[in-house]
């Protein structure tokens, strides 16, 4: 067994044992009789039949979703991508888009973040304009850009299509201002709305927070405010891309 599979079954075959633990747990303080040697070992039986299960392959999608993954943590991208579509995980960006939507109706104005790394190896100017054209069009509030660095030991180190560091370069140009509108809008968005905000600096007329969606918000007042602790804030204005509240 690989060492991806093996981790996984570990983690579940621990995930198992707490189960019957909990069980045990659950039975002793509702005063529920048990024959411990008959609940150990259907625990461990049980476990076991998952672990067999797994290896063998009964879980089908599971296991060759095992396989997959082994065969991108040995690099081989193009066929792993190809068993995607054998097992129904080719349509990993439509599960994205309708995951975010759902989240964005389940709370009005969210922070919504994300991270991206630009100039992994393969990746082409299509993989490039469909990532770009993704962010835009789930605009997230911030998304944290970094280039692909090497480290040597990883699979992708040894991967072959390593992308141009002028090319990589320009990608994150392009990323980077897009990024910035986003973020620009998300805040301007804010302005007059209420929002608790978390004080962290607070001396000489200076205090500022962070609010319940991870902005950072300036709080006029001549009033003295307590560090650590939530007050409701009304956000009145954006200047230089910082936010200015009142006390409400």
């Amino acid at each position: 067994m690989s060492n991806i599979k093996l981790n996984i079954v570990i983690r579940l075959d621990i995930k198992l044992l707490l189960f019957w633990i909990a069980v045990y747990f659950f039975c002793y303080m509702a005063n529920i009789e048990l024959n411990i040697a008959v609940f150990a070992v259907f625990g461990i039986v049980t476990i076991a039949i998952v672990h067999t299960a797994i290896q063998k392959g009964v879980f089908g999608p599971l296991h060759r979703f095992l396989e997959v993954a082994d065969k991108v943590i040995d690099g081989n991208t193009t066929d792993s991508l190809k068993d995607l579509k054998m097992i129904g995980l080719e349509d990993i960006e439509g599960s994205f888009k309708n995951i975010v939507g759902n989240i964005k109706k389940s709370r009005d104005n969210i922070f919504l973040s994300t991270d991206l790394i630009v100039g992994f190896p393969g990746e082409t100017d299509t993989d490039f304009e469909n990532s770009k054209n993704l962010i835009e069009e789930i605009g997230f509030s911030y998304v944290h850009l970094f280039t692909f660095s090497p480290r040597e030991g990883t699979a992708a180190y040894t991967m072959s299509g390593k992308v141009a560091d002028g090319v990589v370069e320009n990608r994150m140009n392009k990323l980077e201002n897009i990024v910035t509108k986003l973020n620009y809008n998300y805040k301007r968005s804010n302005i007059g709305r209420i929002l608790k905000v978390l004080i962290e600096r607070s001396k000489n007329n200076n205090i500022t927070g962070k609010s319940e969606n991870y902005l950072d918000i300036i709080v006029k007042t001549n009033l003295t405010l307590e560090r650590k602790s939530i007050y409701e804030v009304k956000v009145v204005d954006m200047i230089d891309g910082n936010l200015y509240g009142e006390l409400k």
